[in-house]
């Protein structure tokens, strides 16, 4: 690990926990309840801690299916995005128009398709364009990349969309380890636990059991509110990280986990550590997962139940 980060027992364990990671080991998913509570940022920050002390290589990837997904302003600079991963892998399984069976993609080619942090971390981001030749691709086209290219990277991080619909609801079944972000205030907090309430009404109680909560402070004093509702939430959830305020974080530019400040990096550590310690097998085929449809979300009545218990 980077001298940065110092030590102490979470840089231990998650040292020894990185250095055993075989290739195609992690899959996590990052989702959250609402828009702009630092999804992307979280995902970036994440993956550069990851990156900084996995041996092999770290890959994060823009799943949300729109143009401005918000992990493009936080790796550096490049042409690389999604939509050359999903169709260079759907041309090299093609000859005469016909499909054939997967080809193996190498390394040199995927790594043409990032971008990479400062931190070291491989990115395929966001697709801008709408044309005949590119287009932002669908959950299930990401998924599928993600799939095999996973092969060349020992963590895979998914910038999924905002889980209201059931498709990122079951990718986050799928993961490794599901992570959703909320902002530190009164309405991020309670919002998180009806999706939660809501996850466990449509028999993804699985998911709620193993969800890692990253609570993310984007102003320097958040109301004192939240603290009770992050205790309140933690009881519901595997584990609850509190991640302070940050003007490095809440910056649009590429994420670099050392410049943090020190509580920053230590919540990071402990996210990152969380990742590697935490997680079990994925639940199933996720290809079949990301094509469930918003038609499959469970009555709202149900979360206003649970959350209020």
């Amino acid at each position: 690990m980077p001298r940065e980060f110092g030590g102490g027992a979470v840089v231990e364990r998650l040292w020894q926990s990185a250095a055993r990671l075989p290739v195609g080991g992690a899959l996590i998913g990052v989702s959250s309840a609402d828009g702009g509570v630092g999804r992307s940022a979280i995902t970036a920050a994440l993956g550069g801690v990851l990156a900084c002390a996995v041996p092999r290589l770290v890959l994060a990837v823009d799943a949300t299916g729109r143009s401005w997904g918000g992990l493009t302003e936080r790796v550096a600079d490049g042409d690389g995005t999604v939509w050359d991963a999903v169709a260079g892998l759907n041309a090299a399984d093609t000859t005469d128009g016909q499909m054939r069976p997967q080809v193996h993609i190498d390394l040199e080619t995927v790594l043409g398709w990032t971008r990479r942090t400062p931190a070291g971390l491989h990115a395929l981001v966001a697709e801008p364009q709408r044309t005949a030749q590119r287009r932002p691709p669908v959950l299930r086209e990401t998924r599928t990349a993600v799939d095999r290219l996973h092969q060349h990277f020992a963590v895979a991080l998914l910038d999924l969309p905002v889980a209201d619909v059931r498709s990122a609801w079951q990718s986050l079944r799928d993961v490794t380890v599901p992570i959703l972000v909320a902002r530190a205030g009164v309405d991020s907090l309670r919002h998180t636990q009806r999706l939660l309430a809501q996850l466990r009404a449509a028999g993804l109680g699985d998911v709620v059991d193993r969800t890692v909560l990253a609570v993310v402070a984007t102003v320097p004093n958040p109301p004192r509110e939240a603290k009770a509702l992050c205790r309140q939430t933690a009881e519901l959830v595997r584990l609850v990280v509190e991640v302070p305020y940050d003007p490095h974080l809440a910056r649009p530019e590429p994420v670099d986990p050392r410049r943090t400040r020190r509580a920053t990096r230590q919540a990071l550590l402990e996210l990152a550590a969380a990742c590697l310690t935490r997680s079990k097998p994925t639940a199933g085929p996720s290809r079949a997962s990301a094509a469930a449809t918003d038609a499959d979300a469970p009555p709202a009545s149900a979360a206003g139940r649970t959350a209020t218990a």
